[in-house]
């Protein structure tokens, strides 16, 4: 068969780069700009882990500084309060405040109902046989079948199949023109990296992280990226042993594993600058939106679950800490912060001279059901 070179395809040869860029975004925005990556985990039927790999899902919540759960329920009407103040009917709340998603908790619904039958989200409070990592990719056409905008399944295969050149192109596209979320912390693992964890924790947890390696093209070309954290996410790295909290997790880890737990003298460094994200890799980030949630993780059976991280540094430790993130275009950081850093709510002044890094404080923390109102009245 003769040499045909792909570069004289009328599609390429003809329409300059800038046009072909157009007609891909148009392709992708059919799919979704912004998608969900979550970790997927498919087991033997003995219990074996034999595969995990990254997947996808459309997100329809835009990034917001607030507590968009919270001003819900603000603006419910009193009568649905009680005496105390405390929301009387609260099951989609309840599965809200406690979604794997967080602020995401929207996303997480319109997944249930592809997935869940029946699904009530009134009357569904919590999913029991739902394993946040159990693989569902095989479910795509049942899953399209139930959505209104199917086309947010659809794949990105066809143009990547196309040949060679059209590929690298789209593939590039791909990555330059989606904003990437990821609240799952097995995915934010796999795709930033991490300090190394706790060996119970990682005979718990850690597999999947060894299994899971970022795409090449990640780091070389993505430049949105948001995520969503706990409150108690510098728990989830081994830069925690080093805390003061460490004795009091080893003795409760040794007691609900059943296993001693050594001491291994890790190297005591801070988890909450962020470091372990390792921004140095990426080669065209420009976008960096980070919130973390007021509510504790349910991680380690409720183990250590007061907070660890920003909530205990005055303006000064709170600049040094983020300093690191200034090397980014742009990052806004959503986190309830410390009493002794002003506003009460709002943007913080002065963490950074050039105007990169935006740091909202949310306010005062309240247990979710409670009327913010009538609390402070």
């Amino acid at each position: 068969m003769p040499f045909h070179s792909q570069s004289q395809s009328s599609f390429v040869a003809r329409l300059p780069s800038e046009v072909r860029e157009a007609i891909y975004l148009e392709l992708w925005r059919c799919v979704g700009l912004r998608q969900h990556i979550v970790t997927h985990a498919r087991y033997h039927r003995d219990g074996r882990l034999t595969e995990v790999h990254l997947a996808r899902w459309p997100c329809t919540t835009e990034f917001y500084v607030g507590n968009r759960l919270q001003e819900e329920v603000d603006a419910l009407p009193i009568e649905m309060f009680n005496s105390i103040g405390r929301l009387a009917n609260t099951i989609p709340y309840r599965r809200r405040d406690s979604s794997s998603w967080m602020d995401h908790w929207s996303c997480e619904e319109r997944f249930f109902e592809c997935v869940v039958e029946p699904w009530d989200s009134e009357q569904c409070e919590k999913v029991e046989e739902y394993d946040d990592h159990e693989c569902w990719c095989n479910l795509k056409k049942q899953m399209a079948a139930k959505r209104k905008d199917s086309s947010a399944l659809g794949s990105y295969m066809t143009m990547l199949l196309t040949c060679k050149l059209i590929s690298s192109e789209c593939l590039r596209s791909i990555y330059q023109s989606t904003t990437f979320i990821i609240t799952d912390y097995l995915a934010i693992q796999g795709l930033f990296g991490s300090c190394s964890s706790h060996p119970i924790l990682r005979e718990r947890r850690g597999f999947y992280v060894d299994r899971i390696k970022p795409p090449p093209a990640f780091l070389q070309y993505a430049r949105h990226i948001e995520i969503s954290l706990d409150r108690n996410y510098p728990l989830h790295h081994r830069c925690c042993w080093g805390m003061a909290t460490r004795k009091e997790a080893d003795e409760g880890l040794r007691c609900q594993e059943g296993e001693p737990c050594d001491d291994l003298e890790p190297e005591v460094h801070e988890p909450c600058d962020f470091h372990w994200l390792h921004l140095e890799r990426f080669r065209n980030l420009r976008s960096l939106k980070i919130w973390i949630s007021t509510r504790n993780s349910e991680l380690y059976g409720g183990l250590l679950t007061h907070p660890t991280g920003l909530e205990e540094v005055d303006f000064e430790k709170l600049r040094t800490l983020l300093s690191g993130l200034a090397n980014v275009e742009s990052v806004v950081l959503s986190a309830p912060l410390s009493k002794h850093v002003e506003p009460d709510e709002g943007y913080v002044e002065g963490i950074a001279e050039n105007g990169q890094l935006k740091v909202w404080k949310r306010g005062e923390i309240l247990p979710l059901m409670v009327k913010w109102s009538l609390k402070a009245g």
